[in-house]
């Protein structure tokens, strides 16, 4: 049984029914969202392991929106240095999303024993989103006005690089550090929108970086690590 929170913000519970097959759950400090993630493994031999799994994210307090990332990954190495790519479909909905998303979602992520207590891990995460965009047509001379929908293509990735400090005392419990970073690379838009007096949009364009300073704190219910 694990307990897992970022910031404080973020809490989550991971259970293991068995050896292969586990559920977790878990949300926010207000409860907004709501998430169940059931994963089994199914290992090929001491070395490696693939894994299908499912995260449903609902949404509470009269939100009406899910969200459901269906998975599949490879897992190589062991418990102290190891490596995992896989990839999956996500798809968002609901009444409360004005822009509905189904796009494949791809995963790669490594840990890597640097000492005894300290552990170098990574994670990434990286999606090709289309979503609607809209174009809003004005002409001032003949008050006339109406909106055009159009499609773009967008580049989202998300990445942690870190530490994992385990307690040398009480191993069961550990703090993780490091920088996460969100990358965003928005499609063209179409050229009739663009530099036109007539036409406005909301439509990003270009590229963003957000990094982000991350703390995490994970508690293991069990002897030991």
């Amino acid at each position: 049984l694990y307990y897992n929170t970022l910031y404080f913000l973020v809490h989550d519970v991971q259970y293991g029914i068995s050896d292969r097959f586990s559920m977790g759950m878990g949300t926010t400090i207000i409860g907004l969202p709501f998430y169940v993630t059931p994963k089994l493994t199914l290992p090929v031999n001491e070395k490696s392991a693939f894994a299908i799994g499912d995260m449903l994210i609902l949404g509470t307090w009269n939100t009406r929106f899910t969200g459901n990332l269906l998975y599949l990954t490879y897992t190589r190495g062991n418990v102290n240095n190891n490596f995992t790519f896989g990839g999956g479909y996500l798809a968002v909905g609901g009444q409360d999303i004005s822009t509905k998303v189904n796009s494949p979602v791809f995963n790669f992520s490594a840990l890597a024993r640097v000492s005894g207590h300290i552990y170098f891990i990574t994670e990434s995460y990286a999606s090709f989103v289309k979503t609607k965009q809209y174009a809003y047509y004005y002409d001032y001379n003949t008050s006339i006005s109406y909106e055009e929908e159009f499609d773009q293509n967008n580049f989202l990735m998300y990445s942690f690089f870190g530490f994992r400090l385990i307690n040398k005392n009480i191993d069961v419990k550990c703090w993780q550090l490091g920088l996460s970073f969100v990358i965003a690379a928005f499609g063209e838009i179409p050229a009739q929108y663009q530099n036109s007096s007539f036409y406005s949009t909301g439509a990003n364009s270009g590229g963003e970086f957000f990094p982000i300073p991350m703390i995490g704190y994970a508690r293991k219910f069990s002897t030991r690590y």
